[in-house]
């Protein structure tokens, strides 16, 4: 674990451990392969967690982590439970998760930001509408906007997973993806 930790150390500055809260992932985006193994999701309790962050902590002094899930934060309510065992244990963190731009709401990105998150990476895929509806995404580009806009309001830096080239894309939708991404 300590040569894990330290090329970390080494590489970022930070003692970064990664770690994962759930399995699998009940959308259905046509371009990932999570469908084809079925959509079951699994997820740790909450005081798991935080027992695994803990130990983290204490017995290898990390202060940053990965939460490495496919999508964190399906469940609201799930995230609220453990921003609360977090807090009621003491942990002090920072964090970065991948996330979709519907499940991240300004009133959470800010108990998020307090609890310690600092960067978050957020499937955007595209700035056309249509390739978002190719895609299955479930999402529209209204949400891109809010929730851009709600994590620059909280300091929370975004990084964005884009496509291009996907089928049925044509230029005038890779010019609108651009055009968002710019803005932001």
């Amino acid at each position: 674990m300590e040569r894990y930790l330290g090329e970390w150390e080494r590489r970022t500055g930070e003692r970064r451990a990664a770690v994962l809260t759930s399995r699998g992932c009940p959308f259905d985006c046509s371009w990932c392969s999570k469908p084809t193994f079925g959509r079951t999701f699994r997820q740790q309790s909450p005081e798991r967690v935080v027992a695994e962050l803990r130990t983290l902590q204490e017995r290898y002094r990390v202060d940053y982590v990965r939460f490495c899930d496919d999508v964190f934060g399906i469940s609201r309510a799930w995230i609220e439970r453990l921003l609360d065992a977090m807090a009621d244990a003491g942990l002090h963190l920072q964090f970065e998760c991948l996330a979709r731009v519907d499940l991240l709401k300004p009133d959470l990105l800010h108990r998020l930001r307090a609890a310690g998150l600092a960067r978050v990476y957020v499937g955007v895929e595209s700035g056309s509408q249509k390739m978002l509806d190719l895609m299955n995404r479930g999402t529209h580009l209204a949400q891109v906007e809010r929730t851009a806009a709600a994590l620059r309001a909280e300091g929370i830096r975004q990084f964005w997973f884009l496509m291009l080239g996907y089928p049925g894309e044509t230029l005038e939708d890779i010019e609108a993806t651009l055009r968002l991404f710019r803005r932001f």
